[in-house]
């Protein structure tokens, strides 16, 4: 079970070297298309997938339980899309939902933003050099501004990146060799085994974070449930304690093999007005 994630500068060629290392790999390629389907049928509504998919959110949305929905939507689109391993997934902060997964690998993939505007302009011949900067600078924006309202991550900082690869000095088949050769390399059957054992638990804990929120209305925002063993964990910010007494009155009726440890902040009139 190898998991490749690949996070790219928009018109750096990072669609083409997903194709490309899908193709070396003979991995399944999951990108926009298949994520946005999968969170339609889980039960996203269209409206969310449009106002938050891949976009800085505005104002006024990023203070909208809306916001916790679309993540609670794509987290569990992302792991249900790794369950079965050998698999490319481009973008949507798939690297930092799958950080812990010891089968997992990251790349960046970057470009001078006036290489990347000519790549542009050679598939749209329409747009002159002004415009395609424009539009790389509107996408660059949606990119930062998605993954630090969403994950809290700068898209620039490097830690967890296995690697970050200039497209334009190496190329597209050069890239997805590199990167080929690299997970090869990592992925050992002792390293397969251990990342399906951590992505269960994850999925096990994404589960249990969607039944609480979506079938029992619990009321926690920054939400995420893990599993250690045999313990569920809650983490987020809620107003009331009465929320966390609600979870584990919960999990002790549906999981009562379970035991219960909550990490949740109290911070008093915190959900006012969400």
């Amino acid at each position: 079970m190898a998991i490749v994630t690949v996070s790219r500068q928009f018109g750096s060629a990072g669609d083409d070297i997903c194709v490309r290392l899908s193709e070396k790999f003979g991995f399944r390629l999951v990108g926009k298309k298949i994520l946005r389907e999968r969170m339609r049928s889980l039960g996203c509504p269209e409206s969310v997938i449009a106002k938050y998919d891949g976009l800085k959110p505005g104002f006024f949305a990023s203070l909208s339980r809306d916001k916790d929905e679309y993540l609670y939507y794509l987290r569990t689109a992302i792991l249900s899309e790794s369950e079965d391993g050998d698999c490319v997934i481009a973008g949507r902060g798939a690297f930092l939902v799958l950080k812990d997964i010891e089968s997992c690998v990251s790349f960046r993939i970057i470009e001078e933003r006036k290489l990347r505007a000519a790549r542009i302009m050679r598939s749209s011949p329409e747009m002159d050099e002004k415009i395609a900067l424009k539009v790389l600078r509107g996408a660059d924006r949606h990119q930062y501004g998605f993954h630090r309202s969403f994950f809290n991550f700068r898209i620039h900082d490097n830690f967890l990146y296995d690697m970050i690869i200039n497209s334009g000095n190496c190329g597209v088949d050069a890239a997805a060799s590199a990167i080929a050769s690299y997970a090869r390399e990592k992925i050992t059957p002792e390293v397969e085994k251990a990342g399906q054992e951590r992505l269960n638990m994850l999925l096990l804990g994404q589960k249990i974070a969607n039944m609480l929120v979506f079938t029992y209305d619990v009321k926690i925002d920054d939400f995420r449930v893990t599993v250690e063993g045999q313990t569920v964990v809650l983490n987020g910010v809620a107003s009331s304690y009465a929320e966390v007494e609600k979870a584990w009155k919960i999990i002790s009726l549906e999981l009562p093999e379970f035991s219960f440890k909550s990490n949740v902040r109290i911070v008093q009139d915190y959900m006012k007005g969400r």
